[in-house]
This record gives structure tokens, sequence and C-alpha cells, in this order.
């Protein structure tokens, strides 16, 4: 049924093109927040193929804000050690050191069809379907929203929709029909991958890898599917010499690469052979229409960061689109999705080639540098887990971004407040001090009326901004009164808007809050743990977005500079924006 807004009249809000894990992300959360959606999928069945093996801890942390975690976590496992061969002998392991601080602490095992399938559930919950063998032909995209032609299997249909958004891979329909340019170039070499059964009695936990100066062989159980995934790193071979990929050639190369001449292939569910692009798109938004997942980027696998990054790029977008399309927040908060995530898709197949180099060279000297230099000191505790932590994608920012600000200065009064100077003096000390941009991380601490054990995280699920109002040090009374203040001042000057920021007072002893009335949500820091993580020696105050990043980071002392961000974002309640006057 079309929605008729003012003169406009749509089929629906957004229509989503392309029913893999990016498009299914996105779906959910716009749901989530009360937003239609049609979804649709030229295929006619889900997709079955493991593309992806893998969830970094930041997906993970998405995936707990949107409540799919527990499915998420009994469906996967952890990720296999690897054992490294030279023919027959094996030469050394290589594992990740686990991230103490996080509550994700690590990659987590599980494969693509499983996420989707994960995802494909939570979206019947919410009400939402996939419209398979729908195939989008023709675009209109203008300032006033997009006109769609898509070709069903028993008839063809025009969708009218706000925005639309393409999540349909690397040979995007969407990006050909709007005419954005995929900028970038083809590494040397190949890659072939085959899923196949294997009669050995090698360790189904554990990846194999042989390091052949002719490129890397890898093997590794997929149980979802119960064959081996074999990948076959051909530096110096070209589509033209490997048309196809046949099982013959994979037993070939096999026996090439391992030197065992006993174990036999058989049964493929699949096989492939692919050059490697690394491409970006010039832009991800033109007018109402956007690019997400590898119709934005593709890049080498190595490094499992391909499903992440896209998954990362559906919610920071999916937040966004609520709020411009329930006219809560201003229209241009939609250019800080290109503004955020393009970066980050700049910086992925940075990475990914870097890896690419490292990992599958036909070249002898970075074989041997890879194989006597950079594989030993990969043993070393402390480069592990710098490794972990970069594979992570826990470091990632948006400090650049016009939707990061910090208030440095308080006013006349507090500047020099022992608060404040502390805090600087912090600064200079922790380079690594939490800045706007940053991912707020997590922490443990207790429910203050009941003392039951939570985390920042846990309190924070859901689809709202978070206030943090870090009372510091026990102090008087007027101390706490001043953060309760501050929240209520927020909530009044929201209106209507105000379930959209929900604040949480954090108090490190239980007596600054006695004797105070006031019925918001109360977290207790009787170390001060949480404090200390977010630099919060004294009074302060960060604003957490919806998708777990800090927006605004600042002292109690001077709330016009909060009450001037959430200005330039937020519409006045029951304001509709004009082109004039969207602005962030």
């Amino acid at each position: 049924m079309a929605q008729q807004i003012g003169s406009q009249s749509w089929d629906t809000d957004v229509l989503i093109v392309g029913a893999g894990p990016v498009g299914l992300t996105l779906a959910c959360e716009l749901l989530r927040r009360g937003v239609s959606c049609r979804l649709i999928e030229q295929l006619e069945t889900p997709y079955t193929i493991v593309r992806a093996h893998a969830l970094q801890p930041r997906t993970l942390e998405l995936f707990d804000r949107m409540g799919l975690i527990e499915p998420v976590l009994r469906q996967g496992g952890e990720v296999p050690p690897w054992y490294l061969y030279d023919g027959q002998k094996r030469v050394g392991e290589l594992g990740f050191a686990p991230l103490k601080q996080e509550p994700y602490p690590g990659m987590w095992f599980i494969q693509q069809p499983t996420v989707e399938h994960i995802l494909h559930e939570r979206l019947q919950e919410l009400g939402g379907n996939i419209e398979y063998s729908h195939n989008l032909t023709q675009l209109q995209n203008s300032p006033n929203g997009i006109t769609a032609t898509v070709v069903a299997p028993d008839k063809t249909v025009e969708l009218r929709a706000r925005y639309l958004v393409g999540c349909d891979g690397g040979h995007s329909t969407t990006r050909h029909l709007l005419g954005i340019p995929f900028t970038g170039k083809t590494l040397p070499g190949l890659l072939l991958i085959a899923e196949v059964d294997m009669d050995w009695a090698r360790s189904r936990n554990r990846a194999h890898i042989w390091l052949h100066p002719n490129g890397l062989f890898s093997a590794t159980f997929i149980e979802e599917v119960g064959k081996w995934q074999l990948v076959v790193a051909a530096p110096a071979l070209s589509r033209e010499q490997v048309p196809t990929a046949s099982l013959d050639l994979f037993q070939q190369l096999f026996q090439q690469r391992t030197g065992d001449m006993h174990t036999r292939l058989s049964n493929p569910s699949w096989t492939s052979v692919f050059a490697i692009n690394q491409r970006l798109a010039r832009n991800y938004r033109q007018e109402q229409a956007f690019l997400a997942g590898d119709a934005a980027h593709v890049h080498s696998p190595a490094g499992g960061l391909g499903m992440n990054t896209g998954i990362q790029d559906a919610y920071n977008l999916a937040w966004k689109l609520a709020l411009v399309i329930k006219d809560r927040a201003y229209p241009a908060l939609l250019d800080t999705y290109e503004e955020e995530r393009r970066p980050v898709g700049e910086l992925l197949l940075q990475a990914t080639e870097a890896n690419t180099t490292v990992a599958l060279s036909g070249n002898a000297g970075m074989r041997f540098m890879r194989d006597h230099l950079l594989l030993p000191l990969t043993r070393l505790p402390a480069l592990k887990r710098k490794a972990t932590q970069r594979g992570a994608q826990l470091d990632l920012n948006y400090r650049t971004s016009s939707l990061a600000r910090s208030d440095e200065l308080s006013n006349v009064k507090t500047a020099y407040s022992a608060a404040y100077l502390q805090n600087k003096l912090l600064q200079l000390v922790t380079p690594t001090l939490l800045q706007a941009g940053d991912r707020a991380p997590d922490g443990t601490c207790l429910q203050a009326l009941d003392h039951n054990a939570t985390s920042l995280f846990q309190e924070m699920r859901g689809t709202s901004w978070h206030l943090l109002l870090f009372a510091g040090r026990p102090g008087p009374r007027p101390y706490i009164q001043g953060l309760i203040g501050l929240a209520q001042q927020i909530e009044a000057r929201l209106g209507a808007w105000s379930s959209e920021v929900l604040p949480l007072l954090i108090i490190s002893s239980y007596q600054q809050l006695r004797a105070h009335n006031w019925p918001g949500k109360v977290l207790l820091d009787p170390e001060g743990r949480l404090h200390k993580r977010y630099g919060a020696q004294g009074q302060a105050l960060y604003l957490v977005r919806p998708d777990g990043y800090i927006g605004f980071r600042g002292f109690p002392g001077r709330p016009e500079a909060l009450f001037d961000y959430l200005d330039t974002i937020f519409l006045p309640p029951q304001i509709s924006p004009t082109k004039e006057e969207a602005h962030v």
C-alpha cells in the first residue's frame, strides 16, 4: 500500500537491492526503528556458497546491539588456530591473542550463510520478507525520491521510494544504473577456491596452510556444509591460463603444494577461480540513492574484513535514514554516511592489498621475509595482540567526521577547575584517551538500585543515543544534582524526541545518589574502572551514537556546547525540514 506524505506518495520508505548480510542488516535495523522497507533479491533462493567465514569483534558488538548475539555465539565458534606446513613437515602454528578487556575478545568463526539465516529470521520476526527473483532494471533518481523498475517472475512493476540502497555486490546493478565510477586495479595472479570431500585424517578443528614457492595452499573444514574449503594462491597464473577450476586441477595443485600423493579430493559442491580486484566507488551517495557493502568496495579476501565492513556500512546508514525519514533529524545527516564510511573503505583496500602482497606473493624475496621474519615475529604475544586488535576493527574511528565534536573548554568558571586541568594533563600523557569519533568501549558495572552485575554495552542495547554522565569522585549533593539537572534539560529540550537520547548516570559511590529522587537509569562503578576507561577523573559526559561511537565529548559545566551539538542534528519537535534548513 502506498504511503501518502504531504504531496508525495511512496510504495515504501526505503527500497533495498540485494539480500545478502548487508541488505538484511539494513532491513532489520530500519524495521526495528519503525521505518518501512522492501528488500528485493535477484536470486531465486538464499545464497548457500560460503564466501565469508568470520565476524570481527566490532561486528559482534553491533549484533549485540541488535539483540542477535546469542544465536550468533551459539551457531559459531572460536576461530581455529592455523597449522603451517612445508610439505609434510609442520613448521609452526598461528593463533590469535584474546583482547581481554573486550566483551568479544576475538574473531568468531561463523559462515556467511549462517549469518544470513540468523538475520533472515529476525527480518521475519519484524514483519519483513525477501522478495526473491526480483531484478532492478531501471532507475530514476531525483531529490524528490526514487522510481525503480523491477522485473519479477510474473510482472514488471514501478516502485516509488523515498530512498534506495544498493547492497547488490561487486557487480552492482544499482551502481551501474547510477553511473557511479568503480575505480581501482586488479592484482597479479589468481585465487582458486573449492569445497570438496577429502579422505584424510587431519584435524577438522585446525586450518591447515602450506607454504610453497608457487603460492599458499589452505584447507579449512566447514562444519555447516560438511566439506573442506580449499583456497589456492596462484600468483603466476592468469585467467587465460586457468579459465575454469576443475577437480582435477585442484587435485594436481594439492599434490604439488603439499607433497601428499595419497589423499583424494572428491564430490566438489562448487569451484571458483577469480582475479583479485581492489575497487572503490567514487561516491557512496547520489541524491536519494546509496551504496553499501561490496557495491561500494571490493577487495582481496585476505584479512576477513569484507562481510564485516559491509554490515558496519549498513548499520551506520540505518540509524541515520531512520532519524531523517521520521522527521527527527535534518536531511544533511545522511551526507555523513559517505563522509564516515568511504574513508573506511579506502583503509580497507590498503590493508587487504598489503595482506595479499605478504601472504600470496610469488616474489622470492617477499616469500623469504614472510616465512623467516614475519611469521616467527607473529608468535610473540605482543605482536599477536597487535594483530588481533587491528583485525578486530575496534580502532576504526570517525574523529574527522562532522558528527564528532569535543568541548575542550568549559566556561570561565570551570575552564581551569581541577577536573578540567586533570583531564588536559591526561590527554598529554595518555595519547590513547578517548576522543569524539572513537568507539565507545565496554566495561563492567552494577545496577545501582539492586547491585546486579551488568555492563555498559548491556545497558546501551537498543536504537537510541546514550548520554553517559560520569560523576567522578564522591562529592556533595549539588555535584550530582547538576548532572541530573542536565539530563532533565535534555529531555525537555528534545520534547517528543526525548526517547532518542537516554541518559545513564554513572556514579562511583551509592552515597552520591542518596536523597536524590531521579527515575533515570543509574550505574554504580565502585572500583572506578569505567571512569578510568573513559578518562573521567572528574565530571565528564559522553554522548554515544546509536552505532556505539562517541558523537560528543565534554564537561557538564557548559551544557550549551552539548545543546548546540544536538541542535545541529535533531529537528525541533513537530518541525519538518525544508531544503534551506537542512544542516549538520
